[in-house]
């Protein structure tokens, strides 16, 4: 479900918003959503990053003792 808001943004920074969504044929709705996911997930990745690597070490040791 999409929902309608308004924000206040700087104006400098909507101008490069708006020239880089046209650059990509983006609306500037579609180019903020996809800025705001991609956001999130790479904090996702960030926040995940230690464990995923001592899983890495953990796999790593385990081909260590196996070869």
């Amino acid at each position: 479900m999409k929902k309608k808001i308004n924000i206040t943004i700087d104006e400098k920074l909507l101008s490069e918003i708006d020239v880089i969504a046209d650059e990509l044929g983006m609306s500037r709705s579609s180019f903020l959503s996809m800025a705001g996911k991609t956001y999130i997930n790479q904090a996702n990745v960030m926040h995940n990053m230690p464990r995923m690597l001592n899983d890495v070490e953990k796999i790593m040791a385990q081909d260590a003792v196996t070869k």
